[in-house]
């Protein structure tokens, strides 16, 4: 494996850099990125990204990726860095009682980098209705988790669906929100259908909590029909909530993004919510994803910044999602591709688009990685 390599002639997009809009070259030395500044000078290996544009390695913030065991996942390296993802954080599919076995089994063996929501259900997703037993949360359990696998636990993970609860209503939320607070930690929670309504779920998330699958276009969604924020959603947002689009099988629709992104509400995060009954259709891979809100009305750096910046500050990541020196190595270097696009949301409804995300290569910590088709 290469771990050191001269990225030349690339335009950088990542927010809040120096060299943000301009060529650069990036270099990367035993894994971690060493230089970042115009014509850099070094002999030994190299890409010539001229024309193209580079990013810190995108992360796919929500994705299923503990497979075999559990009710829904898939590969991690078959949604990951063959499809310009460096990082994938399993978003709840691994409880306290699992992880041991995701880690050791999947994690360990992954070329893809993982990170880990711990679901606060201690089984994982076993079943899909995690939250329905009065004792699936243990807060014992959760903090001996913490203890042993720290770095690899970015958050906690709770589903806030009538069919994840059952008869418990929003008391699991509630107890999730407490456990967040307790090891100081945020707190994503899964959106879906009554009970318990919106507005009693949102109402419960904690500051610096995120709210995942926010364009949804089912009944007990974050907006009024007009696409404005109701008034607990934009209350949310003012203590610091943050909002992520999780598209999964039935979580994005086009009517719902393109209308609350003219009210001024575009998303904090980007991430695709992929498990195997959901790649090939309507989701296929987080770069596919990035595009649908291209066309919804987003540019390209902002979409950039809602996988990479975006995904370090609100999950708190200390040496990946930006182009820091001493950060991982890793890297996505892409095209901006100009033509006719056709994408499909969750239900069906179609947009075209004028401007599409078309990955190249995946650097990850400093070897290089193909990428299959794009990601698209």
């Amino acid at each position: 494996m290469k771990e050191t390599i001269l990225i030349q002639h690339a335009t950088v997009i990542c927010e809040g850099h120096p060299l943000n809009g301009k060529v650069a070259d990036i270099y990367i030395e035993a894994g971690k990125i060493r230089a970042v500044g115009e014509d850099l000078t070094y002999t030994g290996p190299r890409y010539d990204a001229t024309g193209k544009y580079v990013s810190p390695g995108f992360i796919d913030a929500h994705v299923h990726c503990y497979h075999g065991k559990t009710a829904i996942g898939i590969s991690p390296d078959d949604i990951g860095v063959r499809y310009g993802v460096t990082t994938l954080i399993d978003a709840g599919t691994s409880g306290a009682d699992t992880l041991q076995d995701f880690k050791e089994n999947i994690i360990d063996n992954a070329v893809t980098r993982v990170l880990v929501l711990l679901n606060v259900a201690t089984s994982g997703l076993l079943t899909l209705n995690e939250l329905a037993d009065p004792e699936a949360i243990n807060a014992m359990r959760i903090r001996e988790a913490l203890e042993q696998y720290g770095p690899l636990i970015v958050g906690l993970k709770a589903r806030a669906s009538s069919s994840v609860l059952g008869t418990m209503g929003i008391t699991p939320i509630q107890r999730a929100a407490e456990l967040a607070q307790l090891n100081d930690l945020p707190l994503v929670v899964h959106i879906g259908n009554a009970p318990p309504d919106i507005e009693t779920v949102v109402d419960s998330i904690p500051e610096k909590g995120i709210i995942t699958h926010m364009y949804h276009n089912k009944p007990n969604g974050l907006f009024t029909e007009s696409g404005s924020p109701k008034l607990q959603t934009s209350d949310a947002r003012q203590r610091q909530v943050k909002f992520d689009v999780g598209h999964g099988s039935s979580s994005f629709s086009f009517e719902i993004a393109e209308k609350a992104i003219r009210a001024g509400f575009e998303p904090d995060m980007i991430s695709s919510d992929l498990y195997d009954k959901n790649r090939q259709h309507p989701v296929r891979s987080l770069v596919r994803v990035m595009n649908k809100l291209l066309a919804s009305g987003m540019s390209v750096d902002d979409c950039i910044a809602c996988v990479t910046t975006n995904v370090k500050a609100n999950l708190n990541l200390k040496d990946r999602g930006d182009l820091s020196l001493g950060a991982l190595g890793d890297l996505t270097i892409f095209e901006l591709e100009k033509g006719t696009f056709e994408w499909e949301d969750s239900v069906g409804d179609k947009r075209m688009g004028t401007i599409k995300i078309k990955p190249v290569l995946t650097v990850l910590g400093g070897t290089e990685y193909q990428i299959d088709n794009g990601g698209l």
